[in-house]
């Protein structure tokens, strides 16, 4: 484990980790008859207060054999903090602040801190996740292409990034949801792996 102090290109922080913040949603749904859009959305998934929701993800990786399940917790405080604690198998948690990474895997160790900046795709992936939980659509619309199916009881967002560093990473990202309800997000890896996060309702 390396020191509490800032580290540059010393540890890959995978995208579907980053991703896994792509989950939290607090609102009951929108009463207004208007055609059910993204706009409408994003004002749905829209968070201004604290949030923390179960999750659970099934990664389906190409070359590992053995099947692998994490599950834990994912919190959402307005503007912008994340933190992700995994329960299963192995206590770890990411907590991304700002522009700072910090990465705890066990509690006798120090942490270790990293730039956001310092690895651009996952910035990108970040930036986006801090698009919807704050509503901005335009942001999400400047890093990925959208697409929205289905109806306000029954949605899909398919998400294609638009950076070709982000391209390079993940091909696609699909969120199904009900209402303001995230119900899942597959998230498309650009070398063939998959993951697949469920929600299980919010603490």
């Amino acid at each position: 484990m390396t020191s509490g102090r800032h580290t540059k290109g010393r540890r890959s922080l995978p995208a579907t980790f980053i991703l896994l913040f792509f989950l939290l949603s607090s609102h009951s749904g929108l009463a207004s008859q208007t055609p059910w859009s993204l706009s409408r959305l994003t004002a749905a998934l829209a968070l201004d207060v604290d949030s923390t929701v179960r999750f659970s993800v099934v990664p389906q990786l190409q070359y590992h054999t053995e099947p692998l399940f994490l599950e834990g917790t994912l919190t959402f405080k307005p503007p912008g903090y994340l933190e992700r604690q995994v329960i299963q198998p192995e206590w770890q948690r990411m907590i991304i602040d700002g522009d700072l990474v910090t990465i705890e895997e066990n509690w006798k160790d120090p942490p270790t801190r990293v730039m956001l900046s310092d690895y651009p795709a996952l910035e990108a992936f970040v930036v986006a996740l801090r698009s919807v939980l704050a509503g901005d659509q335009r942001s999400l619309e400047r890093t990925y292409a959208t697409a929205l199916e289905g109806t306000e009881g029954a949605w899909l967002l398919s998400l294609t990034p638009r950076p070709q560093q982000l391209r390079d990473a993940v091909s696609e990202i699909r969120i199904t949801g009900a209402g303001s309800n995230i119900l899942s997000i597959e998230v498309m890896e650009a070398g063939g792996d998959r993951s697949i996060i469920t929600i299980h309702g919010k603490i």
